[in-house]
């Protein structure tokens, strides 16, 4: 039996709900309290191609969990560069590196704790070997 699963760009509607589920996951890890995004993030949200489908909106929220700095999710903590972006545009006019959203998330993770790794893995909900095997690529 073959499952076909669609990519998120074609199912945009799901992204709300993915959101609220990956934002209340990562904001119990961090002890934070996000209580959502702004409405220009969902609009970015809503009309990015997703390369990466699920896994990539996860990391990506995973990240502005880490660098939000109050209540909302604001576009500069999804650490998007909207004219990197533009320029790189595919199909929607936007791009993104998934290896640089995780090393920016990995590096910031590690400032917050003062360089410990242990704790550092710990913030981002990942093993410490996951963390070191991150490092060393």
């Amino acid at each position: 039996m073959v499952i076909t699963a669609p990519p998120l760009r074609e199912h945009v509607e799901d992204i709300a709900n993915l959101l609220d589920y990956f934002i209340n996951i990562f904001s119990k890890e961090s002890g934070k309290q996000i209580n959502g995004v702004t409405d220009e993030v969902m609009k970015f949200l809503t009309s990015y191609n997703w390369p990466g489908n699920i896994r990539e909106l996860e990391n990506m929220l995973e990240r502005a969990v880490v660098y939000c700095n109050n209540n909302i999710i604001q576009l500069n903590d999804l650490g998007v560069n909207m004219q990197e972006m533009k320029n790189k545009n595919d199909d929607l006019g936007y791009g993104l590196a998934l290896s640089k959203v995780t090393k920016d998330t990995i590096e910031k993770a590690l400032e917050i704790t003062g360089g410990n790794k242990s704790k550092a893995a710990k913030l981002l909900g990942i093993s410490r070997a996951a963390l070191y095997d991150k490092l060393k690529r």
